[in-house]
């Protein structure tokens, strides 16, 4: 699963913390397996991801299963490997 945060033309925007993306490989996880994305607010959160003025994000998944297809995917559902968790999107 990989989040991707781009500008309103749809391109990603040159920052202080040269980051545009995080991946579910890197993500940092928390105790019960969820990952906390943080899109703007607190630089030093993890998983943090800097946004701007009309900003869009794309949320790829790779290899979804049959759940996520039919839309009945939840919080502990979808796990297919070790670098696959589910995502919490948190916009501050």
């Amino acid at each position: 699963m990989v989040i991707s945060v781009y500008n309103e033309e749809g391109y990603f925007q040159q920052n202080e913390s040269d980051k545009h993306v995080i991946n579910s490989c890197k993500a940092k996880v928390v105790e019960d397996g969820a990952v906390t994305i943080h899109f703007g607010g607190d630089k030093s959160q993890s998983n943090f991801l800097p946004i701007m003025k009309n900003w869009n994000y794309m949320l790829r998944i790779y290899l979804p299963e049959s759940s996520y297809l039919e839309g009945i995917w939840g919080r502990y559902s979808y796990k297919m490997s070790a670098c696959l968790h589910i995502i919490v999107l948190t916009v501050m």
